[in-house]
């Protein structure tokens, strides 16, 4: 019995390790360029950008200005053969820009203390939740408000998101939208709800 917990844990512990390494290497600078079809491309690696694509780089995880409304329906996200997890880049509250996993196990989207301080939310007053880790862990997090969640030109308002170690992309915003992947055309593609 107690090995079998001992393996479980060490098994939680590296899976959580692999996360949080990944999410290290995708650091908070997103570059972006778009391709002859029109097709807006996202990497956090500039040597990932095609030759002929190099002029039009543009590079930044918080734009100067605030992102203008936008009323899109749908957004294509292109994503790279070989990556173990689905990317997708995030903007919050039209003000910061930072890749997040695409999580369908994560109840909860989910931003950093980090992101929660660029964002100028104060933590200390914001209630806590109790949610269990995918290695069986139980701890508590805090809960904020983000007025907004745009993926592309799909926005979301009011979202909940947990402040944690990851940035996710959770059920409680994916619920809004239709997700198609499509791995074999490289693709993710999130459509706003009809209403």
């Amino acid at each position: 019995m107690a090995l079998k917990l001992l393996l479980r844990t060490a098994w939680g512990m590296l899976i959580f390790s692999w996360l949080a390494c990944g999410m290290c290497w995708a650091g908070s600078v997103i570059y972006q360029w778009k391709d002859e079809q029109g097709r807006l491309h996202f990497t956090d690696n500039p040597s990932a950008v095609p030759v002929q694509y190099w002029n039009q780089i543009s590079q930044g995880s918080r734009p100067s200005e605030p992102m203008p409304p936008t009323h899109g329906r749908s957004t294509r996200v292109v994503v790279g053969s070989g990556q173990r997890a689905i990317q997708v880049p995030v903007s919050v509250n039209r003000t910061w820009t930072f890749l997040a996993y695409l999580d369908t196990g994560a109840t909860y989207c989910q931003i950093t203390g980090e992101d929660a301080r660029i964002l100028g939310i104060s933590l200390e007053s914001q209630p806590k939740v109790k949610v269990t880790m995918a290695d069986g862990r139980s701890l508590e997090a805090p809960v904020v408000t983000l007025d907004s969640v745009r993926i592309g030109s799909v926005e979301l308002k009011e979202v909940e998101a947990l402040v944690g170690d990851l940035r996710l992309l959770g059920l409680n915003a994916l619920r809004q939208l239709r997700v198609t992947v499509d791995l074999p055309n490289g693709e993710v593609v999130l459509e706003a709800e009809k209403r």
